[in-house]
């Protein structure tokens, strides 16, 4: 037997695509009629999201108050001497006394200002790259670029100059010199002006000569320590270096400092060594020939 099929649909198809397609209610109708038939939540939903709603909070004032995000360590990296690594901890440690938006301590690692670090130090140093970064447990983290301070500057007041000949720190008016760095003065009438951070101050060349001629210096004639370098724009290449006793040397940064090093040594040692006391200057900056001059 074959099947009849009748040609409309169930009344209850009919009546939805009627009231889909041909009429519809007004917006206001049918929001109040789902408002009518909706299905009451339950206390157990409400509580559901009061609770993650505690959370929440309970969660953030754990991260701002919990002493598991407290910073514990400031890590200086490629710092040029003690004193510039104690100068940058103290800018940093200063910022964690203070707060973000007035209610968040930057004493919390996550609450720490990574843009308020990097402008604190470089108001005082100077350096093309600098990265301030955090990490667990508790450390932020100060690294400065690579420029090694070489010398000191000393225009009025002492500046710490990197091998580039550009000043990037200046150093305290009390600064001690313990030998380490070579010291360099303006010569001339030059360097009058008061230099700034990032001003360059030497050529590459001459503060290069100057830091090798410095070290090699103190390897062959220990007893004979040199003072400072003095460096005039006019007079380069030549460089004059001023002892300890008063009498000078004049290098020639376009030399091989080794051999003018070694040329001086050698007049001191065997020619001048009984009228040291008499001594002017030296001058080794031809390799053929070597001068003195006696007062």
């Amino acid at each position: 037997m074959v099947p009849v099929r009748f040609g409309f649909k169930p009344r209850r198809n009919r009546r939805r695509d009627f009231a889909a397609t041909v009429h519809q209610a007004p917006p206001v109708v049918r929001n109040l009629s789902r408002a009518y038939h909706a299905t009451p939540r339950s206390a157990w939903y409400r509580f559901r999201w009061y609770a993650l709603g505690v959370a929440v909070l309970a969660l953030t004032a754990a991260a701002i108050y919990s002493p598991l995000f407290r910073i514990r360590n400031i890590i200086i990296v490629n710092a040029a001497s003690r004193p510039t690594e104690e100068r940058l901890h103290e800018l940093v440690s200063r910022q964690l006394a203070e707060r973000r938006f007035l209610i968040f301590p930057q004493s919390n690692l996550f609450f720490f200002s990574l843009e308020e670090a990097r402008a604190a130090v470089a108001s005082e140093f100077y350096t093309d790259q600098l990265t301030v970064s955090r990490s667990l447990p508790g450390v932020i983290r100060v690294k400065l670029a690579q420029h090694l301070v070489v010398g000191v500057w000393e225009a009025g007041m002492p500046y710490a100059v990197d091998g580039r000949g550009v000043i990037v720190q200046e150093l305290p008016a009390d600064w001690q010199d313990d030998g380490t760095l070579v010291r360099l003065k303006p010569g001339g009438g030059e360097g009058l002006a008061t230099p700034l951070l990032g001003d360059h101050v030497l050529p590459e060349p001459s503060i290069v000569f100057a830091r090798q001629a410095w070290d090699i210096w103190q390897q062959q004639l220990p007893g004979r320590k040199l003072v400072d370098f003095t460096v005039a724009a006019k007079a380069l290449p030549t460089l004059t270096a001023t002892s300890e006793k008063g009498w000078q040397v004049l290098f020639s940064a376009e030399q091989d400092p080794f051999i003018q090093v070694v040329s001086a040594k050698r007049l001191l040692e065997e020619k001048l060594k009984d009228r040291l006391d008499k001594l002017e200057y030296l001058d080794v900056r031809f390799v053929s020939r070597l001068y003195y001059k006696l007062r």
